[in-house]
């Protein structure tokens, strides 16, 4: 009963429609807060941390001026998946 409960109260979160669809392996980026947030603003792209417990940042990936904390990119666009058949 008390499963069923959980089931029904249950909040759809949209974060989880969109790595559904992901195709492809992931990316792996160091990337500072700014650069991240460019990938968070496009809906053909997923971003997600690799440790939320990371202490140390290291240098970005992208601008190489700031610091920041490793990602995973996922790619969920459509066209990237014609290439890999």
């Amino acid at each position: 009963m008390i499963r069923d409960c959980k089931r029904r109260n249950r909040i759809e979160k949209p974060w989880r429609n969109k790595r559904r669809g992901s195709f492809g392996k992931p990316i792996e980026l160091c990337l500072c807060s700014t650069c991240a947030n460019t990938f968070h603003l496009m809906d053909d792209h997923y971003i997600k941390r690799v440790n939320r417990h990371q202490k140390y940042k290291d240098s970005c990936c992208m601008c190489g001026v700031k610091y920041g904390f490793d990602y995973k990119i996922y790619d969920n666009s459509k066209a990237n998946s014609l290439l890999y058949i």
